[in-house]
C-alpha cells in the first residue's frame, strides 16, 4: 500500500537553530579567529602583569575581553583598548591624581621602542582585528544597505562563508599589525622629540635627550614650554592632512567629470576670472543707450557738492587743525 502524498499547503520541516556557543566552535573560520582573538588578549593580560606589574589591569582587560568574546558584543574590543589606556594613566586603578611629571605606566612619556609597549600594542591590535573578524563570521559581515524602516523582518544580514581561514590572511594580518605598531612608534618619537623654536633659522629642532620635568626641553629656561610645542605640531599635521584630503577628493573629483560637467566648470571659471573685464562694456553700453534714449540722471547741487565741496571742507578743516597746532605748540 502506497504512502499518501504530502499536500500542498504541508510545511517542510525546519532544521533547528544550532547553540551559538557550539557554532563558535564548529565554524572553523570562527573558531580560527576567537582563538587568534583570545590568544592577543591572553598576551595583552600577560604584559600587563609581568610588566607592567599591574594585576588589577590584567584582571579587568581579561574580564573585559573574555565576556565580549562569550557574548559576541560589538563593543567588546573597543572597551578593552579602553581600559587598557586607562589603566596606563593609572596603574593601581584609582582615579587619584594624574601622573607626576612625565610618568605613565611608572616611566618617562618620551621613551620608545619599549618592548614591553611594542608587545602590548601588538596584542591589543591582534584582538581588536580577529575579534571584528569573529563578528563578521557570527554576526554580520556585511550591514544592511536599506535604512532600518524598510527592512524586512526576520531579515538576515549577509555573514562571511564558514571556510577555512587561509594561511596568508593571517599572515596578512601579524604583518599589518607589525607595520602599525611601528609607525605608531616612530609618531610618538617625533612627538615627543620634536620642539618648535622660532628663535632659529629653521624653527624644528629634534632633541634626543629625556625633557625635563619642569616641562621645557632641554636646559635652556627660555625655549617653548613642551605642550605649546606640542600643540603647534598638532595643529600643523592636521591642516596638512585636511588640505591633503582636500587635494586628494578635488582632483578625484575632476578625473571623475565627463565631458559637459569638465565644460561647464570651465566656462563656470572663465566667468569667474573675467566678470569685472566683462561687466565693464556692459556698463558703458547701457550708459550710451541713456544717454541716446535722454533718461541719464541730471547732476544736480548735491553730486556737485560731493565731488568738489566735501573734499574742499575737508582739506580747510585739515588746515586749520594744523594751524591751531602750530600757534599753541
Amino acid at each position: 500500500m502506497s504512502e499518501p502524498a504530502a499536500k500542498p499547503n504541508d510545511k517542510p520541516a525546519t532544521k533547528k537553530a544550532d547553540n551559538p556557543f557550539v557554532e563558535m566552535i564548529r565554524n572553523p573560520a570562527a573558531r580560527t579567529y576567537l582563538l587568534v582573538s583570545a590568544g592577543g588578549l591572553l598576551v595583552a593580560c600577560a604584559v600587563l602583569l609581568l610588566f607592567q606589574k599591574s594585576s588589577a589591569a590584567a584582571l579587568v582587560v581579561l574580564v573585559f575581553g573574555a565576556t565580549g568574546l562569550a557574548l559576541r558584543w560589538v563593543v567588546g574590543p573597543p572597551a578593552v583598548v579602553v581600559v587598557i589606556c586607562y589603566f596606563a594613566f593609572f596603574p593601581l586603578g584609582l582615579p587619584l591624581g594624574p601622573p607626576t611629571g612625565n610618568q605613565i605606566m611608572g616611566r618617562q612619556t618620551d621613551a620608545n621602542l619599549l618592548f614591553s609597549d611594542l608587545l602590548l600594542t601588538a596584542s591589543a591590535l591582534v584582538h581588536l582585528i580577529a575579534a571584528y573578524r569573529f563578528h563578521a563570521v557570527m554576526r554580520a559581515g556585511m550591514p544592511f544597505d536599506a535604512p532600518a524602516p524598510f527592512v524586512k523582518p526576520g531579515a538576515k544580514p549577509t555573514v562571511r562563508p564558514a571556510e577555512p581561514v587561509r594561511d596568508a590572511e593571517l599572515w596578512f594580518l601579524f604583518a599589518r599589525v607589525g607595520a602599525v605598531v611601528m609607525a605608531g612608534q616612530l609618531l610618538w618619537l617625533f612627538v615627543t622629540k620634536l620642539k618648535v623654536d622660532f628663535r632659529r633659522p629653521f624653527p624644528l629642532r629634534f632633541f634626543t635627550g629625556i625633557s625635563e620635568e619642569s616641562g621645557y626641553f632641554g636646559n635652556d629656561p627660555d625655549a617653548m614650554f613642551n605642550g605649546l610645542s606640542r600643540f603647534l605640531l598638532a595643529a600643523g599635521a592636521i591642516l596638512s592632512l585636511a588640505f591633503a584630503v582636500w587635494f586628494v577628493f578635488w582632483y578625484w573629483r575632476l578625473q571623475s567629470m565627463n565631458r559637459d560637467e569638465a565644460r561647464a566648470a570651465c566656462l563656470d571659471q572663465e566667468w569667474t576670472t573675467n566678470r569685472r573685464g566683462y561687466n565693464q562694456p556692459e556698463k558703458w553700453r547701457g550708459w550710451m543707450k541713456r544717454k541716446i534714449a535722454g533718461t541719464l540722471p541730471k547732476k544736480g547741487c548735491g553730486a556737485w557738492f560731493l565731488v568738489v565741496g566735501l573734499p574742499t571742507l575737508l582739506i580747510l578743516l585739515v588746515l586749520i587743525v594744523l594751524g591751531c597746532m602750530g600757534a599753541y605748540g
